[in-house]
């Protein structure tokens, strides 16, 4: 509730004092994942980072980072940054999500930030190549996040196959050909 309010610090305020009431059983990966994506949401990618850096440390209460964890990282490294709305009187406003066919132009990355964003395209690349090392499997949505939002928001094709070939390899090296077949459909679909 608070990360979809815009409260970050009301949220991990909680999360701490689950931390202090349960001890390591207290955090799990949900939380590290709603934490991440919460942070995503409200343009904070410097503390999502923040926050794998610490699962992949085991600095997290032991907590390992799962599918979801990476894959909402991976959207916020693939997602151009939005300036927030705010209100009259300061506070943040949340923004209605734009429906298929209201006549919304599609934001694309200004040209004076394309390098930036292209260095987080190859992050995101990076960190499936560190989610697979660790031995964390990838699920429709995580394989649709990746290579798809190589095509649609970074406009990068070739990041886009690089990213359907690491998880062709991945699928074939663990005897899983249905995670080829994901790439593959989400390179369709982009």
């Amino acid at each position: 509730g608070y990360m979809h309010r815009g409260e970050l610090r009301a949220a991990f305020d909680v999360a701490v004092r689950m931390r202090e009431a349960l001890g390591a059983d207290g955090a799990n990966a949900v939380t590290y994942s709603t934490l991440i994506n919460g942070c995503i949401r409200q343009n904070e990618l410097r503390m999502a980072r923040m926050l794998m850096e610490r699962l992949e440390a085991g600095e997290a209460d032991g907590v390992e980072p799962d599918v979801y964890c990476y894959t909402a990282l991976m959207r916020g490294l693939l997602t151009p940054p939005q300036p927030p709305e705010l209100s009259a009187n300061g506070r943040m406003v949340r923004r209605k999500r734009a429906r298929r066919g209201d006549g919304r132009i599609k934001v694309r990355v200004a040209p004076q930030f394309a390098h930036m964003y292209a260095c987080r395209v190859g992050e995101s690349l990076t960190l499936l190549e560190q989610m697979l090392a660790r031995g964390v499997r990838p699920n429709a949505v995580c394989v649709g996040t990746i290579v798809g939002g190589c095509l649609e928001h970074a406009d990068n094709v070739t990041a886009a196959q690089t990213a359907a070939g690491i998880l062709r390899a991945h699928g074939a090296a663990v005897g899983d050909a249905r995670l080829g077949l994901a790439a593959d459909s989400a390179l369709i679909v982009g």
